[in-house]
């Protein structure tokens, strides 16, 4: 068996008899682009619609009012999930009346109840206990969770929306578009590599698989950064890490002696940081680190000033 890719995200589900009030339903009608049905009533027991099999083992809702008109389900859809608020599975498209155009309050969603399909059947592979809680331990409910392997290697470009989590460790070299929203959760280090590169948002976290992490919008203090620059072909400077969270190091190589200025300036030309200000060099390596943690995140340019040459490159600060 393969295991599933680790932005794939496992629906929780709610076996009680109780459901609250409010929730949704997404389905496929008949093939069709995902659409989503919602309702802010608590659902009732049995169906005033023609259903085969006890009125007692359905749920029946009635749709909301939406911006654009009236939720309702239609063929094709069948087998599709209820979810309540908190978004997890009580039960699954059963059937409805006729579809009503004209009266679309009256066209109520019937669903088979979980708590029924739970030991229903005589026939274990039909019955979802046998799936969703094969060790028997009697849950009531459980919550909705992204998958979890033990360790990722994030080497390939990262575009929309996407979350990736582990129990361990995400060794990452790969770039995050302009407009993602990406988010990296790991159990013990996010190790950002040489080629790492990100123009879009990248959320990280350190904690527990299946659980928020210690992280709110800002990088967890405890990741661990690429330890050496990434050398470019003709370059007599680089800046490390990149993005930067709370400081950068600036490496640059004086040819000749004389006079260097590096400065990191915002997008309108402002300077924010000046690392080195003029200062005598003699021909060699020379490395400088900052500290980055009063910079908002966004883009940033440094700018190496030096035998009479200036190089600009791109820096990206993330929090």
């Amino acid at each position: 068996m393969l295991n599933p890719p680790v932005n794939m995200y496992f629906s929780g589900w709610d076996r009680t008899t109780t459901p609250p009030q409010g929730g949704a339903g997404i389905h496929h009608p008949a093939g069709d682009v995902k659409k989503i049905a919602t309702h802010a009533v608590v659902p009732r027991n049995g169906s005033t619609v023609r259903t085969n099999g006890p009125q007692a083992n359905f749920w029946q809702i009635q749709w909301s009012a939406t911006a654009n008109g009236f939720s309702v389900t239609e063929g094709g859809s069948s087998g599709s999930p209820l979810f309540t608020n908190a978004g997890l599975i009580i039960g699954q498209l059963f059937g409805g009346d006729t579809i009503n155009c004209y009266d679309p309050a009256n066209d109520p969603g019937v669903y088979g109840k979980l708590s029924v399909s739970w030991n229903s059947s005589t026939d274990s592979r039909r019955r979802l206990s046998n799936w969703l809680d094969p060790t028997g331990t009697n849950a009531q409910s459980l919550a909705g969770r992204y998958a979890c392997t033990a360790d990722e290697s994030v080497t390939y470009a990262l575009a929309g929306r996407i979350t990736i989590q582990v129990s361990n460790t995400i060794m990452a070299s790969s770039t995050i578009s302009t407009g993602a929203q990406v988010t990296f959760r790991a159990g013990n280090s996010i190790v950002l590599s040489p080629g790492f590169a990100c123009t879009g948002n990248l959320v990280a976290a350190i904690g527990a698989c299946g659980s928020p992490g210690n992280s709110s919008n800002r990088v967890a203090a405890d990741i661990t950064r690429a330890a050496q620059p990434v050398e470019e072909a003709g370059s007599t400077f680089t800046a490390y890490p990149n993005p930067a969270f709370s400081s950068v190091t600036f490496r640059y190589e004086v040819r000749e002696a004389g006079r260097v200025r590096l400065v990191l300036k915002d997008f309108l030309g402002k300077e924010k940081i000046v690392a080195v200000d003029e200062k005598e060099h003699r021909p060699g390596t020379y490395e400088k680190s900052v500290s980055t943690s009063f910079l908002p995140a966004g883009m940033y340019y440094y700018i190496l000033e030096a035998n009479h040459k200036k190089e600009t490159k791109k820096l990206m600060v993330l929090r």
